[in-house]
């Protein structure tokens, strides 16, 4: 699975997130992606885990 548009494995985002590196640095390393692509691949992360469905952290 990749980045919608992009050719960006959803995996080597997680990898990324999961190493500890901010979204502002994922942001400044790959110029091609968005926040909203960052939050996606969250989103497929956690959905790929066994969850239903992902709720904002405000929607609590």
């Amino acid at each position: 699975m990749t980045v919608c548009g992009l050719r960006y494995p959803v995996s080597r985002i997680l990898e990324l997130m999961a190493s500890g590196m901010s979204n502002d640095e994922i942001l400044a390393d790959y110029p091609d992606l968005e926040a909203d692509d960052l939050a996606a691949a969250l989103e497929f992360g956690a959905l790929a885990a066994g969850r239903r469905r992902v709720l904002p952290f405000d929607a609590a």
